[in-house]
């Protein structure tokens, strides 16, 4: 998981939510503004999901995600601070999460990147042993499941296999379109191959 810096609500979303102080978010997610956060959360986010780091190259492949859940928090479904892109696969992320409690999780607004590492064969671990925040979002988000264990894998071995540590630092900068994300897995592999 990498961090997400905090950014400015796009002037579509603040105008949309002027002028529908009552609406619900299903009024919101057929609206040209909906259309418009996803793609800037997307942009922001460098085409990644926001927790499992995966590409997100369109907007088919993403869902505006609350990290309090609109069901749990109604209150908060507006919160620009509580909006995120989360890619569309079911096994994990935004809609495997659900109703999950995020106060027991470590948020992409914090610094997560250094509460996780990995395993040489895939696995998303918990910096710390015991870090229970961390436990909980990789068991939440079901980031251990096996096509994220998968393609972490093939990518710890493609990168252990290169000498050349500007083409390591290529695939950093072009994660996205060379490898399908997977940011922080790159940087992994970099230091420990």
């Amino acid at each position: 998981m990498r961090q997400i810096i905090n950014r400015a609500e796009p002037m579509s979303f603040v105008f949309w939510l002027k002028k529908n102080k009552n609406k619900e978010w299903s009024d919101f997610s057929g609206s040209f503004a909906y259309h418009e956060l996803r793609e800037y959360m997307i942009t922001i986010q460098e085409k990644m999901c926001c927790y499992c780091e995966i590409s997100l190259n369109t907007n088919k492949e993403a869902h505006l995600e609350h990290l309090k859940s609109r069901h749990n928090y109604p209150i908060e479904r507006f919160n620009f601070d509580n909006i995120y892109a989360s890619c569309q696969f079911n096994d994990s992320c935004g809609h495997f999460k659900g109703h999950a409690n995020y106060n027991k999780m470590v948020l992409p607004d914090s610094v997560c990147d250094q509460r996780f590492t990995y395993t040489n064969n895939g696995l998303i671990i918990p910096s710390v042993s015991g870090d229970t925040a961390a436990i909980n979002t990789i068991e939440s988000l079901n980031l251990n499941c096996k096509r994220l264990k998968n393609a972490r894998q093939d990518i710890i071995r493609i990168i252990e296999d290169i000498n050349d540590t500007a083409l390591v630092d290529e695939y950093l900068m072009n994660c996205v379109e060379w490898v399908n994300g997977f940011y922080t897995v790159i940087e992994y592999a970099k230091v420990e191959g």
